[in-house]
């Protein structure tokens, strides 16, 4: 069963992906940034910008490490502060916790709802962690194929 969560906003862009796709060959600090550099940002801003992001996330000892050097739920976590870089007013989130333990799972989606709270955004999150899917005031839960739409988490 797969769950599609949703929090009220205006539309954007921004995505966090599967752990396989946040293995990219950039070290952390390059992926945040590059967001607010492809949207023509400042170097510095941008640079500044992902520090504050990787430190919120509890990433700056290893925000200039490889790929193959950073755990998986630290390369899920710089993917998440990718998706955040540069306010984006739409954020598609696909398991964003599915690497973390419950604790860390808890802290990252309590710092993107701040996040997307104060920019104003739309947050959706698939996902089939129920801890994760009962904080978000609409949810459309898939079960045999069928979606239900509004329906409350029922995991």
């Amino acid at each position: 069963m797969t769950s599609w969560c949703a929090r009220k906003g205006s539309a954007g862009s921004s995505a966090t992906a599967r752990a396989w796709w946040l293995r990219s060959p950039r070290r952390p600090s390059r992926s945040a940034r590059a967001p607010a550099l492809l949207a023509g940002g400042a170097e510095a801003d941008a640079t500044a910008g992902a520090q504050v992001l990787l430190g919120e996330l509890g990433l700056s000892e290893v925000a200039s490490k490889l790929p193959e050097e950073i755990s998986g739920g630290q390369a899920q976590r710089a993917g998440v502060a990718r998706a955040l870089m540069g306010q984006p007013r739409l954020i598609l989130a696909d398991e964003p916790t599915g690497q973390l333990d419950r604790g860390s799972a808890a802290e990252l989606i309590n710092m993107m709802f701040r996040r997307v709270e104060a920019a104003g955004a739309a947050l959706v999150i698939a996902t089939h962690d129920a801890s994760v899917a009962e904080r978000m005031p609409l949810r459309w839960t898939i079960t045999e194929r069928k979606l239900q739409t509004g329906a409350p988490c029922t995991f």
